[in-house]
């Protein structure tokens, strides 16, 4: 599903930057790229955390 979201982010920024929509809508638009792209984070942290026993601090680090 993260991915599905980024995927809409990133066409909707694209055709933001072609119609030349009002500054409102793009930040709008934009903001919603950067929470996609949280998500994606978010989404590998909890894969991590339960698919590795130990410490992922190092890792989740790295992610982020």
């Amino acid at each position: 599903m993260t991915f599905v979201e980024i995927v809409m982010a990133v066409h909707g920024a694209i055709v933001m930057m072609r119609k030349g929509k009002a500054p409102a809508v793009s930040a709008i638009k934009l903001s919603n790229l950067a929470a996609s792209l949280i998500s994606l984070v978010l989404t590998q942290t909890a894969i991590l955390s339960f698919t590795h026993q130990g410490d992922m601090s190092y890792y989740n680090g790295l992610a982020a």
